[in-house]
């Protein structure tokens, strides 16, 4: 019965991670096949610019929600008003900048657009909030299924009803998207309030003691998330920068599928992180050896074929779904695809590291890669355009690679061979087995 509940809650949850993937297809498939290239672009940059500033909050002060919420010592009102407040004011304070300063934003990003788009994704912001705070207590209960009809609301629904107006013509601008947008993202903030009654009774209950608590806990969590969240969108900032938003639409086509391999990253994340903390701790290296190994040779069987169909395929899959619309972005899908070479490493080193308590050396890894895709960035996105960008995201991805793998080689005696074929030699083992069977 108990692992009945546990394997229920894990398929809510995973349902919930499609989500967001279903969104994105009818988005970048869709979506951009139907609006012009200008359009798609300032919509991409839209998307850039809420998405970050949501992950930069939830580093700086949603995650503290579930890292002591489920501490019953805490006080969950104390921990609420805390985290609320640092919420806000980052809100308050990244969103006051775009609202002050719209004409260096736009000028920056060389989005004519933008301007006219903030007081958009100002109200976007402000309908989010619930359900983006809600959720961090759905997780904290464990509450995946309510989790799931919310987000399902937001993301299924903006779908559906994308879909309905694409078929009836009625998508022409970026605004008409973000309307529904913004629709759909209130009918679901309305939603997770009331599925989230029966979990709390919030009131305010201002506690010194645990703000500072937060913020010691998020203020290095903060500085790697930052970082990382940098790393990731980098690319998708500079390139209208540098090309303009017509060029940021080519670029995200590209980057879409590419993002596919997120699903794989927070799917071993659930195994290696906590079994590296288990067997870190108790000083039992050969079984961490072991764990890391497969999981990264067990990827790489997974993700070395379909890297090798997609870069050979790219031009047929580009023709079927766009019909030549984004043929430019093929060469930029084939570098995008080919750092995927590397991304094993860089997943489960990752992982392992923080589950080795080396918080330090993944933020100064991730920095180290960030810098380096800047400079790169910088010095090719001029001269070669958008693949010079894939090109800085890919070397930037492989010096990420090799950094982890060096710290996590001073920790665990690793063998680079058995990170690549170890799962192979498994698998064999493991058929072998089935046969006697």
């Amino acid at each position: 019965m108990q692992f009945s509940k546990h394997l229920e809650k894990g398929a809510w949850g995973f349902a919930t991670k499609l989500l967001p993937a279903v969104y994105g297809v009818v988005m970048t498939v869709l979506v951009f096949k139907i609006l012009p290239k200008s359009e798609s672009g300032e919509l991409a940059l839209f998307q850039v610019i809420f998405g970050m500033i949501f992950t930069f909050a939830d580093s700086f002060a949603l995650q503290a929600i579930v890292k002591f919420g489920v501490d019953a010592s805490n006080d969950l009102q104390e921990l609420l008003t805390a985290t609320s407040l640092l919420f806000f004011a980052f809100l308050a304070i990244s969103l006051g900048l775009l609202i002050v300063f719209p004409g260096t934003a736009s000028y920056l990003l060389n989005s004519a657009a933008l301007p006219q788009l903030i007081p958009s994704l100002v109200i976007l912001v402000i309908v989010t909030i619930p359900r983006v705070v809600t959720s961090k207590i759905f997780q904290m209960r464990f509450h995946t299924k309510n989790l799931f009809f919310t987000d399902l609301v937001n993301f299924g629904g903006s779908s559906i009803v994308i879909i309905i107006y694409a078929f009836m013509n009625r998508l022409g601008t970026a605004s008409d998207v973000i309307g529904i947008t913004i629709i759909t993202g209130a009918i679901s903030s309305a939603l997770s309030v009331i599925l989230v009654r029966n979990d709390l009774s919030w009131r305010l209950k201002f506690s010194r003691p645990m703000l500072k608590k937060i913020f010691h806990f998020t203020r290095y969590q903060t500085a790697t998330g930052s970082v990382h969240v940098f790393q990731q969108n980098l690319d998708s900032l500079l390139v209208p920068a540098f090309l303009g938003v017509e060029a940021l639409a080519n670029y995200q086509v590209a980057k879409f599928f590419f993002k596919g391999f997120d699903v794989l990253r927070d799917t071993q994340g659930i195994f290696v992180f906590p079994a590296s903390s288990k067997y870190h701790a108790s000083g039992d290296l050969q079984t961490l050896k072991k764990i890391i190994e497969k999981a990264t040779s067990f990827l790489y069987l997974l993700m070395i074929p379909v890297c090798i169909l997609l870069i050979i395929f790219a031009p047929l899959l580009f023709q079927v779904l766009y019909k030549g619309k984004f043929d430019e972005s093929i060469n930029v899908f084939r570098v995008l695809i080919a750092s995927g070479f590397v991304l094993p490493v860089t997943m489960v080193g990752m992982s392992a590291l923080v589950g080795m308590g080396k918080v330090r050396e993944v933020f100064q890894t991730i920095f180290a890669s960030l810098i380096i895709n800047v400079i790169l960035a910088v010095i090719l996105l001029p001269t070669i355009g958008m693949t010079g960008a894939a090109i800085a995201f890919g070397i930037s991805m492989l010096a990420q690679a090799l950094l982890a793998y060096r710290i996590m080689r001073h920790e665990v005696p690793l063998s680079s061979s058995a990170m690549v074929f170890r799962g192979i030699e498994d698998g064999k083992n493991f058929l072998k087995g089935r046969r006697k069977k």
